[in-house]
């Protein structure tokens, strides 16, 4: 997810890259230390299993194993769902902005690239605020192979939680 200005936003789906390339692999009680915050979520859905936090400068990537979801696209290894902790503002979005969503998909050996914009906050939008724990953030749900997204701010952290799940499971 990514900010170029008030009125343009990226989310991008890229070919899955190894869980080395989140940084090192830590405890939980390491990653939380040194964020300062307890990082797991207080629900994850029925058979979900923390296989690793990695810390890469000030971003903690956690992530979830669960034989019952569909598994996400960023990473070589299995992973259901996905959470980053990063010590970054949330950015502000304007209601006239637009979402341009770029992915690749790679479909026996051959790599197709799709891209899709939409408004960003009207009735037809691809992302909606919310409120999480009273706290301002985003979602959106699953398009094709995105999977559903819920950004957050929360003590000078952006929390972002990607998974194949209904945005109120999320």
């Amino acid at each position: 997810f990514t900010a170029t200005s008030s009125k343009e936003f990226s989310i991008i789906g890229a070919v899955p890259r190894s869980l080395k390339e989140a940084g090192t692999s830590v405890a939980i009680e390491e990653a939380e230390k040194l964020l300062g915050d307890k990082l797991l979520p207080s629900y994850l859905p029925p058979g979900t299993k923390l296989l690793q936090v990695r810390i890469k400068e000030e971003t903690a990537t956690l992530l979830f194993t669960n034989p019952n979801l569909r598994t996400l696209p960023f990473f070589k290894e299995g992973i259901q769902i996905l959470l980053f902790v990063s010590k970054r503002s949330l950015p502000e979005i304007s209601s006239d902005a637009l979402t341009t969503i770029t992915y690749m998909i790679v479909e026996n050996g051959k790599t197709a690239t799709r891209v899709v914009t939409k408004p960003l906050l009207n009735s037809n939008s691809f992302l909606h605020r919310v409120k999480v724990n009273a706290n301002p953030g985003y979602c959106a749900e699953s398009i094709g192979d995105i999977p559903a997204i819920l950004i957050w701010q929360r003590r000078g952290y952006t929390y972002v939680l990607r998974a194949y799940l209904r945005l109120d499971e999320l």
